[in-house]
């Protein structure tokens, strides 16, 4: 945080103020450097104000507080076009809920004409 010495004598402060849903609560919101702890999911915005007593401005930052227990993330990968070929090779990827147990997946066929026959359903690399 800087000033630009004006007034002279002036005595800059700052102060936390925020919105988004539930409760935030700051370790120490009267410092620069503190924690904070969100009690709902969601979007939150934080701004840091400071004054010098004559002018104030606020810097912003927006944190997004997932859920716990959202269940596993999945990725199927790219969107993907084959000519001359009847053979893709998929890359999708799980990321498993940090508060959830074992991860079990399967590649399935959802739309489209024909059948689909995979090599391997139940293979992909697992991000944890």
């Amino acid at each position: 945080m800087t000033d630009d010495g004006l007034p002279t004598g002036g005595t800059l402060t700052h102060g936390w103020g925020v919105s988004g849903p539930g409760t935030v609560a700051f370790t120490d919101p009267s410092q620069l450097v503190t924690g904070v702890t969100f009690s709902a999911a969601g979007s939150h915005v934080l701004g840091l104000t400071a004054s010098d007593g004559q002018l104030s401005t606020t810097g912003k930052i927006t944190i997004t507080v997932s859920p716990v227990g959202h269940g596993p993330i999945v990725n199927a990968g790219p969107n993907q076009t084959i000519t001359n070929s009847n053979t893709a090779q998929l890359n999708g990827s799980v990321e498993a809920d940090p508060i959830g147990g074992a991860v079990s997946y399967n590649w399935s066929l959802v739309s489209g004409p024909g059948t689909v026959t995979f090599s391997a359903p139940a293979q992909l690399p697992l991000r944890q």
